[in-house]
């Protein structure tokens, strides 16, 4: 999170600045963090949690916990959402179970909440019984604690008798983000200046603190190099934008905390200021400042590290991302047998149509509840990030890009002897809406996705003018035309239904609008 004022200010507060000169950190083993975060108004939490996750996929790193500091009923459900699409959906989240002092609203938690996961505040644990689960598991002096938001778990943690012995034995590093001079935000915010205080004062051990990155911005291209089905992504593009990054403070941290010295100045001389009056000195090994050797270097470090594909499950086989080069739509894929599918609805869109236009042999293009034909408008719209577009049979035939094709019926069905019993189940995204895990409508039966195909129920576009079942069902055109001389006229698709575990084969009439699956030729 952002804090207000510019690390100039905190020059005029040290006195004879030593830059100490440290062994590197090392990243064998892998270190072991838990992340504080107050993940809400600014959207770089969301970037260094992709940054962990990064680092962890390249073995440097263990997310043994995510800590929540903040109080958006969608925090946890976004913390977790992000964690699922990673692969590491069982990664502890904990929550700060009291109130704030006005707490803030947020521009993209709720989106990225519409994103698979299974928990929510309400059924999260809080953050010090987290704490003490985590730490007590941990070797001594393994852990290191990245805060990027407020204190007040810190503070709950080092009042607690356990969570202070805990903290002493197990924690060889907090570090925290913020200007530790004067700070208007992470060191003050919602009346928390005294437990800020009390953090700094009877923290047992090693406490750095980092601020640079206002002027490193990154995340521009999450939207040209990931998939749709990434959370962070989404959580830029509702905050700042398509294409459009925002400045790294919480990046800057993550990544001192994992490289240390080797990309990092330390300074060990000086010392810090709260609002409140409250100053502290810096003292070797105990209270610290460090800043970036280089700026371009740790950000051209943090941009790769965001747009990392996830790390796979065991029973998930992700191939690499595709990118179409008609619209720079970016699709993940996967490998089911051997077919390799794309693992997102299709996005393809030249025009656009309402839904009272149609046609059964001429192409028509629609997004779901958009009724207009400006192509912009209709790709800034949720339905079309989430769902994709719905087209007609004739737009279908022609609608994969190079090197990918319409499925025929025969390959849906080559796919669904595959997977056996249940493949609807395993081909379904999870979650459900009512327990806001999901985009099925409960009981969404069966769906496990360990096929990572990721099917969404994006409805479809009517023959009388409508839109119908998003939520319920999702039905995906072929390639295969019915027997010459049908009265209906009809094409054939697969259909998935949020009440059955099975995928069901049937045709229906070309003007209607459903989506696309490509299976690569």
């Amino acid at each position: 999170m952002r804090t207000n004022n510019y690390l100039f200010l905190f020059l005029l507060f040290l006195t004879n600045s030593v830059f100490a000169s440290l062994e590197t950190r090392s990243t064998e083993p892998p270190v072991n963090v838990i992340f504080e975060t107050d993940m809400c108004l600014d959207v770089d939490d969301m970037g260094a949690l992709a940054v962990l996750h990064g680092l962890q996929t390249e073995g440097k790193v263990k997310i043994l916990a995510v800590c929540y500091n903040e109080v958006h009923p969608f925090g946890a459900a976004a913390i977790d959402a992000t964690n699922t699409w990673y692969g590491r959906g069982d990664i502890p989240v904990g929550v700060y179970k009291d109130t704030l002092f006005k707490p803030d609203n947020s521009w993209y938690l709720e989106g990225v909440a519409k994103f698979p996961h299974d928990l929510d505040n309400e059924r999260a644990a809080s953050a010090l019984d987290t704490y003490r689960q985590v730490l007590a598991d941990q070797p001594d002096r393994s852990v290191t604690i990245i805060s990027v938001g407020f204190l007040n778990n810190l503070y709950d943690l080092l009042k607690d008798p356990e969570g202070y012995a805990l903290v002493e034995k197990k924690v060889k590093l907090l570090v925290t983000m913020g200007n530790v001079l004067n700070d208007g935000f992470n060191f003050s915010r919602h009346g928390l200046v005294d437990q800020t205080q009390y953090v700094i004062e009877n923290w047992p051990g090693t406490l750095v603190t980092t601020l640079v990155g206002r002027r490193m911005i990154t995340g521009q291209t999450l939207t040209a190099t990931t998939p749709v089905s990434n959370p962070v992504r989404r959580a830029y593009e509702l905050r700042q934008g398509p294409n459009t990054g925002q400045s790294s403070w919480d990046q800057v941290s993550v990544l001192y905390a994992v490289y240390g010295t080797q990309w990092y100045d330390e300074t060990w001389e000086g010392g810090g200021r709260l609002i409140n009056g409250y100053t502290w000195k810096f003292k070797e090994g105990y209270r610290g400042y460090a800043a970036p050797k280089d700026d371009s270097q740790v950000k051209d470090e943090i941009e790769r590290l965001m747009t990392l594909p996830p790390h796979p499950a065991p029973d998930i086989k992700y191939g690499s991302s595709f990118t179409d080069p008609r619209d720079g739509n970016v699709y993940q894929t996967v490998t089911i047998g051997d077919q390799v599918w794309m693992a997102e609805n299709l996005r393809y869109l030249p025009s656009v149509s309402g839904p009272g236009t149609g046609s059964r042999t001429t192409s028509h293009y629609y997004v779901y509840d958009y009724n207009g034909t400006d192509v912009n408008a209709a790709k800034a719209t949720e339905n079309y990030a989430t769902y994709g577009v719905l087209y007609n049979w004739t737009a279908s035939l022609s609608a994969c890009p190079t090197g990918w094709r319409l499925p025929s019926d025969a390959e849906w069905t080559q796919l669904t002897d595959y997977l056996g019993d249940d493949a609807g189940g395993k081909l379904k995204a999870t979650g459900t809406i009512q327990a806001k895990t999901g985009l099925w409508h409960d009981p969404n039966t069966g769906a496990t996705n360990e096929t990572g195909f990721t099917a969404l129920p994006g409805g479809y576009r009517g023959s009388i003018g409508t839109f119908h079942y998003i939520g319920s069902s999702g039905a995906w055109w072929n390639a295969t035309e019915s027997s010459s001389g049908s009265w209906w006229n009809a094409g054939f698709l697969r259909y998935m239904y949020n009440v059955y575990s099975s995928v069901y084969s049937y045709g229906d009439y070309k003007d209607l609008g459903f989506s696309v699956r490509c299976v690569r030729d």
